[in-house]
């Protein structure tokens, strides 16, 4: 019987891993503190995205 990897790190590189996140503000920023605020932001695409991640609908929401 022949065993096979499905998923394995050995080949990966992980220098292409992206270091920065990029997001986009909606809305008003409200401040919280002198340092801080909070605010809608984009941090995903729902459905499959180019680093082969899958966000569901559901997690979206």
């Amino acid at each position: 019987m022949e065993v096979k990897k499905i998923m394995s790190n050995e080949n990966f590189d992980f220098s292409k891993v992206p270091t920065t996140l990029n997001v986009a503000v909606y809305g008003n920023l409200e401040k919280i503190s002198d340092t801080l605020s909070k605010s809608r932001v984009r941090i995903f695409y729902k459905g499959m995205n180019r680093n082969r991640t899958f966000i569901s609908e559901d997690f979206a929401n």
